[in-house]
Formats: C-alpha cells, structure tokens, sequence
C-alpha cells in the first residue's frame, strides 16, 4: 500500500458535532456483576442459540440460517437468480454480481421468506432494489406484507416510484412470513438484498442481545456500506464472558457494547475482532490465571469501522457514523473498569541493586519485587542500558526461571539478550557497582493484552530535508473520544504492537476532546512495540499516569499533545527504546517527533514525578509554546495556559539518550514566576545533560548531570535561569574505565567511533548532520552572544574534567 506524502488527520467526528453523553438506559446495571445472576451469556450475543434466545434480527448473517426464501418461479431456472440471493448478506445491485433474486416474467409474481425462527416482532424492513438501467422500475407498484403464521397479513407498504431502496417501518408488527408481491400479467420481480429488523423469543425484552448492524468503509475512495453481523450488547444489559479455557472466538464483524461486557476472574479467552466500540461499560476483573484474556484485532475485512451510535447520540456522528479505520478499540460516551493486576500493589519496575556472580543470570530486585514475580515465572524482564552514551542503544531482556523473596532475587533462564539477540557487552550498571546509574528492571508481561494486525505502509518522504521513502506499520489503536467527565480505569494492561504509523490520532491510549475526566486512571499498563507514540493526552484533563512502562516506540511517548492540557500527573512511568516517526509525518503533525521524546510536555501545568526516560533520541522535552501560539489566535483566553509556572517537576531521570536528556527548546517556556525543575539526573545523553534556548524564569535545583557531551547548552535565553545545589561531572570513574581510547591515546566520549552508514544516515535525518566522534567534555557551555542573559549559578560543583590536552580540552566552563 503506498500513501500520498500529504498526510492528512482523518478526523473522527463531524464538524461542530456533540460530545458523547453516558447511556441513561445503563442507569440500573449493577456495579458488581458478579452479584447477579440475571446477567446473559455472551455466547449468546454471539450466537443466539434457540428461537427463544431474545434478539435482534437482520437476515443474511449466519444468524439466520434457518431462514428460507422461495419465490413463484424463477428466471430461466437460472441458479444466479436464485430466491435465496436476497437474504445473501448481500446488498450487491447487479445481476451480473450474482447477488440478486429475479422471478421469471408472468402473472403475479411474488418473493417470500420464512424467518423460520417463529413470531418475530418486526420494527424495520428494508428491500434493495436491482441497479441495472434497465429493470429498476419494475418494484414501482409491488407490495410487501407481513405474514403470521397462519399466512394472514397483518400489515402491508407499497413500494412507489423507483428507487435503490425501499424501507418500511412496520411498528412491531409480529409475523413469521415476508411477501413480495406485485398483480398483473408479464411481470418480473428483482430483489437484491431484503434486511429485517426486530425481536424474537420473548417478545417483551426488546433489548436483548443478538446480532447487529453497522457501517464499513472498503477504502478511501468508496461509498459506506451496511454490514451485518456485529455482536451487540445492548443498553441495559450486562452480558458475562463465560469462557474459560482458552477459547480463540472469532467475531468477525466486531463487537458492539452498549450495555456492560463483563470479564469475571475466572474468564480465559482469545477474541479476534476488527474493532471493540464501547458505549456501555467494559468492566475486566483481575484474572486468575496467566495470559487470561486475549483481545486480538484483525485487518480481515480490510473495511474501516464505521460507530453508528446509540439513539441517545445521535448528534454525536455524521451520518453515516464515526470512522475510527480499521483494528479500532472505542470509548465514545462509554467507560473502561479494567483493573487486571492480580496485587496492584506490586511493583511493575525497580532500580537494580546488584548482580550476583559473574554470569548475569541472578538479579538482586528487592524483596518485594522477588515475592510478585515469584507469581509468574517464565515471564520476561526488561534491563535497561545505562552504560552506552550514544547509538546503538540497545536494552537487554530475559525469561524469569525462578525468584527468591527472601534473598530479593529473580533469577533467569538464560543470561539477557538485547533485540539483536547478542547479549550483554559485560557490564551492566547497579546500585552496588555503579551506585548513582543503576539500570531499571522492569516487568513486560500481564494476564490482560490487547494486539493487532500489523500492515505495512510506505510513506513517500518529499519533504526537502527528508530523503527516501519509508516503511510504516499500522497495529490497532485504543481512543477515548469525547467523553467529558466520566472517570475510566486502564490498569495492568499490555498493548502490544498498538499504534498506527504515518496516521495521526492512531496511538495504544489517546484520549482526545475530553476536557475534565477527574480520577481517571491509566496506571501499570505495558505498551510494547508502538508504531506510533504511547499515552497521548489531547484537550483533556486530571488524569493520573502512573506506573506504566513504554518499550519500543516511535515518536515521542508520553505526551501531552495540544498545549492546552492541565492537572495531568505522570508518575513512576518508565520509556526506553524510542526512535523517531518518519521525517514527512512528523513535519505534517507540527509535534518535531523525527527527534522523538519519552516525555514531551507543551503544558506546565501538569506534574511530572520519579519518571525515567532512556534510550530515545530526547528525554524530557519542554515545548509549551508552538501549539499554545495557535490557541491563542483562536480563543485569547487559552494564553493563561502557555506561560504558567510549572505545577512539578522532581526525581525524574533522564539517561542514554542520543540529544538531550533535559530539553528546553523552541517554543521558549518561560513562565511568569519561577519554574521549578529539582532533584533530577540527567546523564550519558550523547549531546547535552540540559539544553536551554530562548527561557527565563527557570531554576534548577538539585540536580546530578554526568557523562554527558555537555553538561548545560545555553543559548540565546530572553531572561534570567539559575542553578543552584548542582553537581556536574565531565566523565564519571565508571565512565573512564569503560570508554576506550582512540589511537593517540585520548579518550572518545563516543565508545563507537566508527559509525556505519545507516546509522550516520539516520542522523542526517533528524538533524544531526555529520556526527564526529567527540572528543571532548564541556560542563557548561555559554550563549556565544555576549549580549544575551547568560546563566546565574549557585553552589554548582564541578568534577571529572581531566584531561586538558589543548583543542580537545574537556571544559567546566566554556
């Protein structure tokens, strides 16, 4: 597949169009499923087993197997035009599509089914015209009729003028029989598709489940059509997952969920399905088993997936509904309860503290750490890199064989391997040998994971400064759209293979226009192997980021995405192993993520405490001002957001990565009153431990910068920073003993000093140009203009810069 290089956003929602509202029908669904023991069994949202299953009909799926139509005769014998082509599924107008029902020519003609399922309470039914110029007119003038089962017609429509499609609402007229008829001599009937809607069973329960209607969209260029076939639960209904030996269930047309879905502990399942919409409640309790629920999406139909929301809603969409694209998880007006740890009080990463013995197979963790993952041996564990100042960064993995809760320690089958399956280079930094850089250690797996598809994509790069085209992929995505003001709950969750290359607005979590959605919680989730970003806050606020881990991302990670965003908390997050989108979408999107980020922060007003960012191309990076600029020529009001102190900024670490660890760049931050940025590391980042450029107002407190290229970049600031209680080493003990020398006997900052043509080309690409190996050290580098506000420093101390060796002197001060 090949995209145009103009990406566009394909936005989700109409112009001016409404928020999603909550499902006052939902008002009497309990808060304890487990409590009762009225609710269905989603094998029947699936597949209706018995006539006396409640449900909502629509002929043509599998569904209505039973269902048999015949007709007074039919053309020239001829099986193509069979009576049983217009309960196909199929709303194919043509005869030559082989889709379409056709009588022969003579007196009174007609076309009947059997629903063969008993009396049905019919609502709707519709009857697809045949397209060819030649015989549309011939359904002018026949008439439909509703037929109990005793053959009498209990009510009829005409079907006048010509049309492509005739829908009559009957108002629950209860039959068992639907006739086509038309009087007369020398006539032909021709029907292409003839759908059905209402209730079955127990007449009295119209809300019951079944199968359902909805929209897809082959592609870009086509018209929408209706597809059947969709699980539905509807409002005010709580359906049980009742599976629980690992069933893979395939639900092709998607899974539609107006009234609550419920995963008990005990549920174990795989669910392939092209989207998961939300409009009810999706409640998942911690399961009692490993590797529990599966919910895998699939590109099987290759359709976009079009939302036709509850009545309640309506305003809410287009007409033809909300196009979220293909492998599409959707909260509109509805709410994620998924709490799946099994002890959410166990740690999902924590500072190495040693290795012990010389094979790396036995890590000291902490014995609380010990005793959680003693649960789930044959798990694997992610080690960060902290040692490389530079490319290629590579974390290590392993596979727990056994834990020891009273020694602390986990250890693994084999000695960890890093994603070129080479193992560690022999060193890796702890808390007993390299007791201020220890690596994290971090748990990568849970019992609850959302997967996808993955295409591939080819985005033409014709953008000046990008230089070829690029492959990207696409897996499912997970948005909560325009839902103000209900509180949704992602915990313990994996997102593997989540987020959709070179597609803006396609991330593993995005919560997009939902403005205040207090005590929403996005806590201890892994998102591994994004193909586009990680936890995106759009316009929405107050909502608690904590404890998820980040491995394997493109594009900035963390992110607050407009610059308007405010009381959003990031805590204990760990992202490692970023790289950057493609230089084209990066340059449509205005968010600079060809220099990735862990952490990318356009707001202030937002907290941001003990997160680590490693091995991207920037770790924290400050940009409050470029998307603040458009809000203010839209609505002056939102310039209170753009210049305000920061909320908090403390115990963050930033380390190994290939530009910043801490970035103040482009957009000039600079706040009103003092910004607040204390007891943070920031170390072995290839270029620069802190970058400032065009700021005021910041001081930085507490911090501990080492094994940095520089150590503080100031440039062209438009105000007073300081830094005060500081600590700046040029290259650490650790660092001498582990960086290697070039011929002349100087020391390379760079351990890799040959630097291969791709991953030179992969600087160019970001900006870099011509990386050098560098050879030499600054502890802060000055504003080159003597004219511009250079930096107040206070009780800062200075270590590591030895050698002075004339041009490649290593410099506190330069």
């Amino acid at each position: 597949m090949r995209l145009a290089a103009a990406l566009t956003l394909l936005l989700v929602k109409a112009e001016g169009s409404e928020d999603f509202k909550t499902l006052s029908c939902n008002d009497d669904l309990p808060d304890d499923p487990l409590s009762v023991d009225n609710c269905v069994s989603f094998k029947e949202v699936i597949v209706p087993a018995a006539a006396t299953t409640p449900g909502r009909v629509v002929l043509g799926d599998a569904i209505t197997s039973a269902a048999v139509a015949t007709q007074s005769c039919t053309h020239n014998d001829d099986p193509n035009v069979a009576a049983s082509n217009a309960i196909d599924g199929s709303t194919k107008y043509y005869k030559s599509g082989g889709s379409v029902a056709q009588t022969c020519s003579g007196n009174d003609p007609w076309w009947m089914v059997d629903l063969g399922i008993g009396d049905v309470a019919i609502e709707k039914v519709t009857v697809y015209n045949r397209k060819d110029s030649c015989c549309k007119s011939r359904m002018n003038g026949a008439i439909i009729e509703i037929l109990d089962n005793n053959n009498e017609a209990v009510a009829n429509k005409t079907m006048s003028g010509t049309k492509d499609e005739y829908e009559f609402d009957v108002g629950g007229s209860v039959g068992q029989y639907i006739m086509i008829r038309k009087d007369g001599d020398g006539i032909t009937l021709n029907i292409a598709e003839v759908t059905v809607t209402g209730t079955y069973g127990s007449l009295d329960v119209a809300t019951s489940p079944g199968t359902y209607e909805h929209k897809i969209r082959l592609d870009s260029n086509s018209t929408i059509e209706y597809a059947t076939g969709e699980a539905h639960v509807p409002c005010g209904v709580c359906a049980k997952v009742d599976y629980f030996d690992g069933e893979v269930i395939e639900i092709p047309r998607g899974i539609n969920v107006e009234g609550m879905l419920y995963f008990p502990p005990e549920a174990s399942v795989e669910l392939h399905v092209p989207h998961l919409f939300v409009q009810g409640i999706l409640k998942i309790d911690a399961p009692t088993g490993r590797d529990a629920i599966k919910v895998h999406l699939t590109d099987d139909t290759g359709a976009d997936q079009m939302l036709i929301p509850h009545s309640d809603n309506a305003g809410a969409c287009a007409m033809d509904g909300c196009n979220y694209e293909k492998k599409a998880v959707v909260v509109a007006g509805g709410k994620l309860d998924i709490q799946a740890l099994p002890d959410p009080s166990c740690p999902t990463w924590v500072k190495l503290k040693s290795i012990i013995g010389d094979d790396n197979l036995i890590f000291e963790v902490g014995t609380m750490a010990a005793k959680c993952w003693s649960e789930r041996l044959g798990d694997e564990i992610l080690i960060t890199d902290t040692v490389y100042m530079g490319m290629p960064y590579k974390s290590l993995t392993g596979t727990i064989a056994s834990a020891d809760e009273v020694a602390g320690t986990v250890t693994l089958a084999a000695p960890p391997l890093d994603k070129d399956d080479l193992p560690s280079a022999g060193y890796i930094s702890t808390e007993a040998n390299d007791p201020n850089f220890p690596a994290e250690v971090a748990w990568l797996s849970r019992s609850v994971v959302l997967d996808a598809d993955v295409e591939t994509v080819t985005v033409d790069d014709s953008f000046w400064w990008c230089k070829d085209e690029e492959e990207k992929k696409r897996g499912g995505h997970l948005i909560v759209d325009q839902t103000p003001g209900v509180a949704q709950k992602i915990e313990g969750v994996e997102f593997r293979n989540f987020g959709q290359g070179a597609n803006l607005g396609r991330y593993p979590i995005h919560f997009h226009l939902c403005a205040d959605i207090s005590d929403t919680i996005v806590s201890k989730n892994l998102i591994r192997s994004s193909n586009q970003r990680c936890i995106v806050i759009h316009q929405s606020d107050n909502v608690m980021v904590e404890g998820n881990i980040a491995f394997g991302h493109q594009g900035h990670c963390f992110m607050l995405e407009d610059g308007v965003e405010v009381g959003n908390v990031f805590n204990e997050n760990l992202g490692t192993d970023g790289w950057r989108l493609s230089c084209s979408e990066s340059i449509m999107g205005h968010k600079d993520d060809f220099e990735a980020s862990t952490f990318w922060i356009s707001n202030a007003l937002n907290t941001f405490t003990d997160n680590v960012a490693a091995g991207s191309i920037n770790g924290f990076w400050f940009d409050p001002m470029v998307d603040c600029k458009k809000f203010w020529d839209e609505d002056p009001l939102n310039n209170r957001y753009c210049g305000y102190d920061l909320t908090k900024f403390s115990g963050n670490i930033a380390h190994s990565n290939l530009l910043e660890g801490l970035k103040f760049y482009k957009g000039g931050y600079s706040p009103q009153g003092i910004a607040l940025i204390e007891d943070s590391k920031s170390y072995r980042n290839y270029i620069s431990g802190v970058r400032l450029h065009t700021n005021k107002n910041l001081l930085f407190k507490g911090l501990l910068l080492a094994d940095n290229g520089i150590g503080i970049s100031s440039f062209d600031n438009v105000g007073q920073n300081e830094f005060e209680d500081v600590h700046v080493i040029g290259l650490t003990e650790k660092a001498r003993q582990l960086w290697v020398t070039n011929d002349l006997g100087e020391m390379l900052v760079n351990p890799y000093p040959t630097i291969d043509d791709k991953t030179r080309k992969e600087f160019q690409d970001i900006g870099l140009g011509d990386i050098e190996d560098m050879y030499q050290v600054d502890g802060i580098r000055f504003a080159y203009d003597p004219d511009v506000t250079q930096l107040v420093l206070r009780n800062v101390f200075f270590e590591g810069f030895e050698p002075h060796t004339g041009a490649r002197e290593f410099d506190m001060l330069a």
